[in-house]
């Protein structure tokens, strides 16, 4: 199966498998892998954003794949071509849990390769609880742009409108307000018209969220595995301030991108972004390898 994005090179034939998984939730998931030619350096494990799936990443793979790691990952319960109410979750745990089964899955498959966690945007919120709590589960952890706090009203006042609410009704959804204008400056980013991304985030995921973004904040400081977090300093949806305190409790590497927006990896400026990714990674697995 040949990869479809070319960043204006050759295309490059990359082996992609798809295939679905019942998670301890009962849910069926959809995953897929996207492998390079030869044995990976390492495999990249993705946890998307709010709404969207990850086929929107062909492209990333593509460039990875190029570089010689691996990019696997699933549609989050009530995401993509996964099982569930769209933006709902039975629990936090539960959605960690399920994180933890596809790791496990990519550790049996992949013994001798190093396993990176990639969160981005939710998926960055759900990443760092992972490694926070399960350190030895990665061998280290990208995140970009998470969802620590948004940009929109007081974080305070929003936690205590949604906690009230959540626990009435934590059922109800309503529309999570993303647009493709605030993802990237690039206006040929499909978003709203993919049909397989949803506007839709229930009460009680949005209260986990919130939630579990401050647990993070407030624990950074228990950070033990190498961890590279990058944020575009326009970003309108999450709050780059956020990811600043983290690195400075975690003392972790952070990298802030002049102008960007939410979706860095889909801005006209990509090809650097995904350098740099790829770059930090080339050197930690040097590390790993050397010691």
């Amino acid at each position: 199966m040949l990869a479809t994005d070319e960043f204006g090179k050759e295309k490059y034939e990359s082996r992609i498998y798809e295939s679905t998984w019942m998670s301890g939730q009962r849910l069926l998931h959809f995953s897929r892998t996207w492998m390079p030619q030869g044995n990976p350096k390492g495999v990249i494990c993705l946890i998307h954003g709010l709404g969207e799936h990850i086929g929107r990443y062909h492209h990333v793979a593509d460039f990875f794949n190029r570089n010689s790691f691996a990019l696997a990952g699933f549609d989050l319960p009530g995401h993509g071509l996964s099982e569930g109410r769209r933006g709902h979750i039975k629990s936090y745990i539960a959605l960690q849990n399920t994180i933890d089964q596809y790791l496990q899955r990519l550790h049996k498959q992949y013994p001798d390769t190093p396993i990176i966690l990639w969160g981005h945007s939710m998926g960055g919120n759900l990443a760092l609880n992972y490694v926070l709590q399960n350190p030895k589960g990665v061998s280290a952890a990208l995140i970009t742009s998470p969802w620590l706090r948004t940009m929109g009203p007081p974080q305070g006042i929003l936690k205590t409108i949604v906690r009230i609410f959540a626990k009435v009704a934590p059922w109800i959804t309503i529309d999570n307000g993303l647009s493709s204008k605030d993802l990237s400056h690039d206006e040929n980013i499909s978003y709203n018209q993919d049909p397989l991304v949803h506007s839709r985030i229930s009460l009680r995921l949005l209260a986990a969220m919130i939630k579990r973004g401050q647990w993070a904040l407030r624990n950074a400081h228990k950070l033990s595995i190498p961890l590279l977090l990058m944020h575009g300093n326009a970003d309108k949806i999450t709050d780059p301030r956020a990811s600043q305190e983290f690195s400075e409790k975690a003392k972790c590497e952070l990298e802030l991108w002049p102008d960007l927006y939410h979706e860095m990896h889909n801005e006209p400026q990509k090809y650097k972004v995904l350098e740099f990714m790829v770059a930090w990674l080339q050197q930690h697995i040097s590390q790993n390898s050397s010691q």
